[in-house]
């Protein structure tokens, strides 16, 4: 997760310079394709292994297979962090989670 859509934007060209496959999901994309970058990821389609979001996905998306989350930007509140924590281990399965901090 990050915080704002352009840092999200960075992220995902950093991590695909690594050589992931990755998706976005923030409010700076079109809603047609935040749909087609959500089911990209979901499905796993073309090797997807990493969706860069902001607190849009935070709520609301249920992926049982995501185990992992990675907090780039720290959440702003407790209520983010907890939304966004929830997005792992689903129905019962292990999740993690990992906050990044910087001063």
């Amino acid at each position: 997760f990050c915080n704002c859509g352009w840092g999200g934007g960075a992220m995902e060209h950093a991590l695909a310079e690594q050589g992931f496959k990755t998706a976005s999901l923030h409010g700076e994309i079109p809603p047609r394709y935040r749909d087609k970058n959500f089911r990209r990821f979901r499905d796993q389609e073309e090797g997807t292994q990493v969706l860069v979001a902001t607190d849009l996905a935070s709520r609301g998306l249920d992926i049982p297979s995501v185990s992992h989350i990675i907090n780039f930007d720290f959440p702003k509140t407790i209520s983010d962090y907890l939304h966004r924590a929830g997005r792992a281990g689903r129905a019962g399965r292990p999740g993690f989670v990992l906050s990044l901090y910087r001063q």
